[in-house]
């Protein structure tokens, strides 16, 4: 089962002004190399953005971040909670889920459809706490 990710508005603005302002300082300065650099930037940016979501298999979490993947074994899961943790992760929302692994680590996740998606991991392993 496939879940995109929740994308805020603001930080959609804030990419495509910097492609923007980026752009129009190419065309400024007549550089070749400039404007096919930064058509690779918006290009990356896009596959980041269109292609970040979450899916579930019968064993696993695999989260998806353009070229990016992780896998996480539903079985690691030790629980999950909300949180608006800024750090860098495969998720355009600051509406977030901590993933906690039993090993200590974690990732941080932002699905459109979170419930729906809580509920689906909660199938799959109940034993699973949701914070």
């Amino acid at each position: 089962m496939v879940f995109v990710s929740k994308r805020d508005n603001w930080l959609g603005i804030v990419i495509g002004a910097g492609l923007v302002f980026g752009l129009i300082s190419c065309v400024a300065a007549k550089s070749a190399a400039c404007t096919v650099s930064l058509v690779l930037a918006a290009l990356f940016t896009g596959w980041i953005w269109f292609g970040t979501a979450y899916v579930l298999t019968g064993s696993r979490l695999i989260i998806k971040c353009g070229p990016f993947r992780q896998t996480i074994d539903l079985k690691d899961i030790a629980g999950v909670k909300r949180t608006r943790n800024p750090l860098s992760a495969p998720a355009l929302s600051l509406q977030r889920l901590e993933i906690k692994r039993r090993k200590g680590s974690y990732a941080l996740i932002s699905p459109q459809e979170e419930a729906r998606f809580l509920e689906e991991l909660k199938k799959r392993n109940p034993g699973i706490s949701v914070e």
